[in-house]
C-alpha cells in the first residue's frame, strides 16, 4: 500500500488529546453548505471528521492506510472510516465534492498518484484543501533525522518546498486559490520527546518552541479547485 504508517501508539496518544481543530482553513469549511460530500484522506483517529459531524455535516468520509489507527476511530465513535490506498480508492469518480488532505503527501511514495486519485473523485470545480510540511525547515530536518537515529526510518518521504507544492498541484490538475503559510515549532510537542526529558525539562524546551515558533515555517496548507 502507498505510505508510511506511524508508530500508532505515539500518533494516537499526540491527537486523542487534541480535540481542537488548528485547521486554518476551518471557519471556510464550516460556511460550505450542510448536504456536501467530504472526503478526508490520511483522516488518522478522525478528530476533523468528529467535529464536522458536530457543526451537522452528515456526509463526511474518512481514509486512511492504518487499520490499528482507524479501530480507535471507529471505537470513538467515528463512522465511514475505511482502510486502504490512496491511490486505488473504493469510491466512484467525481462524487466528492470537497477533499482535506492534510499532513499526508509527504509520508507517500507518489504524492502525485495521490493527487490525481483525488482528482478522479472531485467533482468538477470540486475542492481540496491540502497541508504540506516545509521540507527544509528546521523541524521537518529534526524530525527526520530523530526519526532515522530512533527507528531507522524517516516518516517523511517528500521534501516539499513551496515552490516545488505549487508545481506539483499545477502539473496534476488543479488551480491553487489560495496558499497560507503554517508557523510554528512542533519537536517538543511529540511523544517521544516527552518520554525521552524529564517533566520539568520537556516543559521549558515547549514554551522555547513556542517563541521560536512565530518565526518558523513549519509549512503550507492550500486551496485549490480541479479543473473542469
Amino acid at each position: 500500500m502507498e505510505g508510511v504508517t506511524s508508530n500508532s501508539e505515539e500518533f494516537v496518544a499526540y491527537y486523542r488529546g487534541k480535540p481542537v481543530i488548528k485547521n486554518m482553513f476551518i471557519n471556510e469549511l464550516l460556511k460550505i453548505p450542510k448536504k456536501v460530500i467530504i472526503l478526508d484522506i490520511g483522516c488518522g483517529i478522525g478528530n476533523l471528521i468528529s467535529y464536522l459531524k458536530l457543526e451537522g455535516y452528515e456526509k463526511v468520509l474518512g481514509f486512511d492506510i492504518d487499520e490499528r489507527i482507524m479501530k480507535v476511530a471507529r471505537a470513538k465513535g467515528v463512522k465511514d472510516v475505511f482502510v486502504g490506498d490512496a491511490r486505488s480508492i473504493p469510491i466512484r469518480s467525481k462524487i466528492i465534492n470537497y477533499a482535506l488532505c492534510y499532513s499526508l503527501i509527504e509520508h507517500t511514495n507518489n504524492p502525485r498518484a495521490v493527487l490525481r486519485e483525488i482528482l478522479r473523485l472531485l467533482k468538477d470545480e470540486g475542492l481540496l484543501y491540502i497541508s504540506v510540511p516545509n521540507g527544509y525547515s528546521i523541524n521537518d530536518i529534526l524530525l527526520r533525522l530523530g526519526g532515522k537515529i530512533l527507528r531507522g526510518r524517516t516518516p517523511h518521504l517528500q521534501q516539499f518546498s513551496k515552490g516545488n507544492v505549487m508545481k506539483l498541484l499545477e502539473t496534476t490538475g488543479f488551480e491553487i486559490i489560495e496558499i497560507k503559510d503554517r508557523k510554528g515549532f512542533i519537536l517538543f510537542n511529540l511523544p517521544v520527546c516527552a518520554s525521552l526529558l524529564p517533566s520539568k525539562i520537556h516543559n521549558m524546551c515547549k514554551k522555547i518552541a513556542n517563541i521560536l515558533g512565530q518565526s518558523i515555517n513549519l509549512g503550507w496548507e492550500l486551496k485549490a479547485k480541479k479543473h473542469s
